[in-house]
């Protein structure tokens, strides 16, 4: 599970909300990117050395599929995400 916008309950932190991946996320291994040019998307890596995309904007209509995965099968070390190009960057707001 991962937990999004703590707030302080004396020393500990709360988080406002948690999802349920289904898969144990590497500490440091999170990274957020608008992989379809427009919905941002959380895309983390496992210690099965997969990579989950959490991408609620983009559900599969017949599965309702929000969580994907992709096998890497080489130990995930760092993660990040960006435009491929200056030409990719989106220029208006939508």
């Amino acid at each position: 599970k991962i937990g999004f916008g703590s707030r302080r309950l004396g020393t500990a932190m709360i988080p406002s909300f948690e999802i349920s991946l289904g898969a144990p996320i590497l500490h440091g291994l999170v990274t957020i990117g608008k992989f379809d040019g427009k919905h941002p998307s959380l895309a983390c890596a496992t210690g099965s050395d997969n990579i989950l995309i959490h991408s609620p904007h983009l559900h599969d209509i017949d599965t309702k599929q929000e969580v994907r995965q992709f096998s890497v099968n080489r130990r995930i070390s760092a993660i990040t995400s960006g435009p491929w190009s200056l030409n990719s960057v989106e220029t208006t707001n939508s």
